[in-house]
């Protein structure tokens, strides 16, 4: 999968959180966080999930950025 959308919008979400808080934030691991954010991992539907309960204002942008990363991962 091609998650650089997903990924991007995963680090722009944090703010100022550090990477302990925004995992605990999102109900994953502080260390599959940084394997995601270092590209080591891809962000799935639990990592989804997450941002969608932390974040339901970006609701459309979330759904869009994991949206291409299914469409790059079909074309590839």
């Amino acid at each position: 999968m091609n998650s650089s959308s997903s990924t991007e919008l995963i680090r722009s979400l944090q703010g100022d959180l550090n990477q302990g808080e925004y995992a605990e934030k999102l109900g994953i691991s502080r260390s599959f966080l940084s394997l995601i954010l270092n590209g080591h991992r891809e962000p799935g539907l639990l990592v989804m999930r997450g941002l969608l309960r932390a974040f339901p204002d970006n609701r459309d942008k979330i759904i869009e950025a994991f949206e291409l990363g299914a469409i790059a991962e079909r074309e590839a």
